[in-house]
């Protein structure tokens, strides 16, 4: 019995020095006296508006034309959906048939589903790049070629 009640009394003097160790000391706070609100100051006077200025009379550009694009590279691009609300959006589709990037059969897919007129040249021994490079006469004459009956509006 002595054992157990000395074993009791030291885990409690453990226990309580633990606390006593942990306790934080808690300080008065002091608050700090309340402040005076600053006083009141007059509101300053209304601005007017400025008055109201007239917009120029419109411009027209003069007509022109288009400009000359002989000699000028255009690429064209199109992104999306082309059986969705881009279908009227015409280009003629190209695609190399030894591309490693993409398949043929995504360009005969995209052909399938674009809107009229459409074109679809598949280049014999080419691959993922620049037709327009390495086919410019032909790309070019194939292009406008394109363009020309895509555009042309019969009377």
């Amino acid at each position: 019995m002595r054992k157990t009640l000395f074993a009791l009394l030291s885990i409690l003097v453990v226990v309580s020095m633990l606390l006593a160790a942990c306790k934080s000391e808690e300080k008065p706070t002091q608050t700090p006296p309340p402040t005076e609100a600053p006083p009141a100051t007059e509101a300053p006077p209304p601005t007017e508006a400025p008055p109201p200025t007239e917009a120029p009379p419109p411009t027209e550009p003069p007509d022109t034309g288009p400009p000359d694009l002989t000699g000028e590279t255009i690429t064209i691009y199109h992104f999306g959906d082309l059986s969705g609300p881009y279908a009227a959006i015409t280009a003629p589709l190209i695609h190399g048939a030894e591309d490693d990037l993409f398949p043929v059969r995504h360009a005969r897919r995209m052909y399938e589903a674009a809107g009229e007129p459409k074109e679809l040249w598949v280049i014999q021994g080419f691959g993922h790049g620049n037709p327009a490079e390495a086919f410019s006469a032909e790309y070019r004459a194939r292009v406008v070629d394109f363009f020309d009956r895509a555009f042309t509006v019969e009377q």
